[in-house]
């Protein structure tokens, strides 16, 4: 692995060296890799999206899925391809309501704990796998374990061990399977990340996160308490 330089003012070095004492990163170098990822994800995110609306607006075939997706679907004849319309985007907006999901963090971040019941990873492990920053990563879980979608161990050498509860109720399961079934593919995934940036205003975000920041704050206060009590 080839080395590179970065020159930081003092206070941005101090934030880094900051990050790295949480624990949430093994180095400063692990940190910068962390924040390249996230970067990459998003430009490589933008690209795509732009092609697609770009596709939809000529109403090219980006604007139907193939019928694969869907279980029990099938071609009437050998090689051909039926294509099916995206849902409604209210369709799209009720099936997050109905999980509670409100970011496209929130989305990434179930979609992949959902594939498998059972995950042991670290938070710093699902950050480099989908290519977000570990704090926000780290209040993704807190939203989606408050909203009892996920389940996660005490931590363990470093990893959880993670369970996804979506399944185990009639409506979000439906709302989940919808939502799967839509992000295999790339017309798909435009539009459920469309109605989560609508949803995802910076006024509206600070609101939603605010009783989760709190809860995180008391969990905090009462650790405190129990560490001076012993």
């Amino acid at each position: 692995m080839s080395t590179l330089k970065v020159s930081l003012p003092p206070a941005m070095k101090a934030f880094v060296a900051a990050q790295v004492h949480s624990g949430l990163y093994s180095s400063a170098s692990d940190y910068m890799q962390t924040l390249i990822r996230a970067d990459q994800h998003r430009r490589a995110e933008a690209t795509l999206e732009a092609q697609l609306l770009d596709s939809l607006a000529s109403d090219e075939d980006a604007s139907h899925v193939s019928p694969s997706a869907y279980p029990g679907a099938a071609s009437p004849t050998e090689g051909r391809t039926i294509v099916l319309p995206l849902p409604p985007t209210t369709a799209v907006a009720d099936w997050l309501h109905t999980l509670g999901v409100v970011s496209p963090c929130q989305w990434d971040v179930l979609l992949c704990l959902s594939r498998h019941q059972n995950t042991l990873l670290g938070a710093a492990d699902l950050a480099r796998l989908l290519g977000y920053a570990s704090t926000a990563i780290v209040v993704a879980l807190d939203v989606l374990e408050t909203l009892a979608l996920v389940e996660r161990s005490q931590v363990s050498q470093g990893a959880r061990l993670y369970r996804c509860l979506v399944l185990h109720t009639a409506p979000r399961r439906e709302a989940l399977t919808q939502l799967q079934t839509l992000a295999a593919h790339r017309a798909g995934r435009v539009v459920i990340a469309q109605q989560l940036r609508q949803d995802h205003t910076p006024k509206g975000a600070a609101q939603q996160a605010q009783p989760f920041l709190t809860k995180s704050q008391e969990r905090a206060a009462r650790k405190q308490r129990w560490l001076k009590a012993i």
